[in-house]
């Protein structure tokens, strides 16, 4: 399967994928399996899509295989309950803010926040370096199934305080495993609208979608910035990783925080 590079991010690539696994799994089929050469992006596509690497094969090209289900949902490999896979990211409507579907020409104003490197800082990525740069990072997120990683693009509401539609910045719920029933959270903030409480308002939003519509026990903020909004949000602290990334050839140390479904809502206590 290839893609025209002219039509990527407009997730062409998930759809045909998806219809191909539709034709096998009415001719009567279980599992798909494909190769690819190692190194590419394809490689990772299959692996941000839920595919299984299963070593190499003959020619020294990666064998990837999935598990098919005949209602096209997915099963998870514990044989637990069926969990509706997530088709398509919603809407979801705050106070003041709107999220929406992050697309690809949420590009220039995005770049505000993915070209700054204090609002990078805790990233798992340097700074981009261009527009250009930016671009290609979006289309790379956009490339992935909503059912494995979903973005936002935060928005202003009329309400007399910004623009309406002004792009604010951006959360994402990503690293998806449904069978462990856990998932990542990452957000970034354009930096004029700090101290306002628009991220919070918005991560609370994300939050609340992913405890009630996507089944979830355990949500992992990725490389916060500002512990004291997890700590507002109800995150607890499960200690520090050493080492645990590598960004621009660095290593970096991040704190490791955690939110359950059963503390969603409930305050720690000292915290306003």
């Amino acid at each position: 399967m290839s893609v025209d590079p002219a039509f990527e991010g407009r997730g062409i690539a998930q759809a045909l994928i998806r219809e191909a696994c539709k034709s096998l799994i009415t001719a009567g089929h279980r599992i798909a399996t494909l190769s690819t050469s190692a190194g590419t992006r394809a490689e990772q596509f299959y692996l941000r899509n839920g595919w299984t690497a299963n070593g190499l094969d003959d020619r020294g090209e990666i064998r990837f295989s999935k598990l098919l289900a005949d209602d096209n949902r997915r099963s998870d490999p514990y044989r637990h309950a069926m969990t509706e896979p997530e088709t398509q990211v919603p809407v979801l409507d705050t106070a003041r803010l709107r999220l929406r579907c992050l697309v690809i020409e949420d590009a220039p104003a995005a770049h505000q926040a993915y070209g700054d490197t204090e609002a990078m800082w805790f990233w798992d990525m340097p700074r981009s370096t261009d527009l250009e740069e930016t671009e290609r990072r979006l289309k790379h997120s956009l490339s992935v199934e909503p059912q494995w990683h979903a973005a936002w693009a935060v928005l202003a509401r009329p309400n007399g305080q910004l623009p309406d539609d002004e792009f604010i910045g951006m959360v994402n719920d990503h690293a998806h495993q449904p069978w462990n029933r856990r998932l990542a959270l990452g957000w970034i903030l354009i930096s004029r609208f700090q101290n306002r409480g628009f991220m919070e308002e918005a991560v609370r939003a994300v939050l609340a979608h992913c405890f009630a519509s996507l089944n979830t026990h355990r949500i992992e903020p990725e490389n916060v910035r500002s512990i004291r909004l997890a700590q507002r949000l109800g995150f607890q602290r499960d200690g520090r990783l050493r080492h645990r990334l590598f960004v621009a050839d660095h290593p970096r140390t991040i704190q490791m925080c955690s939110l359950l479904r059963s503390e969603w809502g409930v305050v720690p206590h000292g915290v306003v």
